[in-house]
């Protein structure tokens, strides 16, 4: 048996599930923002080697914020008794497809892996487990995160590769010598990846901006 109440139980197991999940948030949020910033420091003028430079950094960053939460939830599972003293397995965690192991303890009273009895055995009657209301603000905000993520990520991208088609039909045009070399520039692509000519790039490009 656990040295612990069903509520001193429960309660220990919410504070590690949120702990778990801040720290997924901010990975998540470091991770977003190495994979979506790195795309500005083109537009802004730096050399393009800056971009893995600061990804490798950003992405270093991610691990170092959600490293040290990990090892604290871990270490609270021992300090906090949510691991079975007979088998050692933790009684925190689990997914939907398995279910939240600490749900099925307070549903049994028993370790989901050895069986061997946690807990009294629920009274009949009793209330079901609670669901933590800040789970569910977690999810959305990491969900909130991917969507920022992916469509800054586009938004960026978008205007560094254009900025970069910008700058090499100019180099191109600016080495042409002579008008039939600035008109067979005119009509190459700059990138495998462009739609538009060099004439049409640069067309764009002179245009004001809205």
């Amino acid at each position: 048996m656990l040295a612990l109440s069903r509520e001193e139980f429960e309660s220990r197991a919410l504070a590690v599930g949120d702990l778990w999940l801040a720290a997924v948030l901010r990975g998540v949020a470091v991770v977003i923002l190495a994979m979506t910033l790195p795309w500005a420091l083109p537009l802004a003028g730096a050399p393009r080697s800056w971009f893995v430079v600061a990804t490798t950094a950003l992405l270093v960053v991610a691990f170092a914020a959600v490293l040290p939460a990990v090892r604290r939830a871990d270490a609270l599972l021992k300090e906090l008794g949510l691991e079975c003293p007979s088998c050692g397995e933790e009684l925190v965690g689990g997914g939907r497809s398995e279910g939240s192991r600490h749900h099925k303890v307070l549903a049994t009273g028993q370790c989901p892996q050895c069986g061997v009895q946690l807990l009294p055995p629920p009274a009949p009657g009793m209330a079901e487990p609670r669901r933590d209301p800040r789970a569910y603000f977690y999810f959305l905000a990491i969900l909130g995160c991917l969507v920022i993520g992916v469509f800054g990520n586009m938004w960026l991208s978008g205007l560094s590769y254009r900025r970069a088609d910008e700058q090499r039909c100019a180099r191109w045009l600016a080495a042409a010598h002579s008008p039939v070399q600035r008109a067979r520039v005119e009509r190459l692509r700059p990138s495998r990846r462009s739609k538009l000519t060099c004439g049409e790039v640069l067309a764009r490009a002179a245009q004001p901006r809205r």
